[in-house]
């Protein structure tokens, strides 16, 4: 996902749209903006949970480090486990489902909130554009759209998860 994304950001920032037909950032590098929004709010989140992963599976603290937090319900069934290990699973189960969860949620935002900006591009801005130029656009804008639907269909994928708990 994160190649896709970042082809997609080439492709605009190639295709000078922004900058031959206006660019609706206050700063006017919406490219930029959009560049500094994914990774901050997506791929450096993404490594997070990453890094939690690794952590809860190669070098976990105490099992009642991660399950202070858990209201009562939660607790008791950690209680039905015999194990530290089996507990510990399903704390990795719980957790890995609401972190990733969540991530994929603000990024289907993400990328819905630049097809919108996209779309805000109409035909006679587009013909603006060098053939090569409109061609990255397009390309662009059909990519998101793919973004989009693949990005929906993991949160099925994840809802299915979370129920099976």
């Amino acid at each position: 996902m994160k190649e896709r994304i970042n082809s997609v950001l080439n492709n605009l920032q190639n295709s000078k749209i922004f900058e031959i037909t206006g660019d609706p950032s206050e700063n006017k590098n919406i490219v930029g903006n959009l560049n500094r929004e994914f990774d901050i709010e997506f791929f450096q989140k993404l490594d997070r949970i990453l890094n939690y992963h690794k952590e809860l599976t190669t070098y976990p603290r105490s099992v009642n480090y991660y399950t202070a937090k858990y209201e009562s319900s939660r607790k008791q069934i950690l209680q039905s486990k015999n194990t530290d290990g089996e507990k510990l699973k399903l704390v990795t189960l719980w957790e890995m489902q609401e972190l990733m969860f969540g991530l994929v949620q603000k990024l289907k935002k993400m990328v819905l909130n630049t097809l919108n900006i996209l779309n805000m591009k109409n035909d006679n801005h587009i013909k603006q554009l060098s053939y090569n130029q409109q061609q990255m656009f397009r390309d662009s804008r059909t990519a998101l759209l793919y973004c989009s639907e693949d990005i929906s269909s993991l949160l099925i994928s994840l809802e299915r998860w979370v129920d099976t708990e």
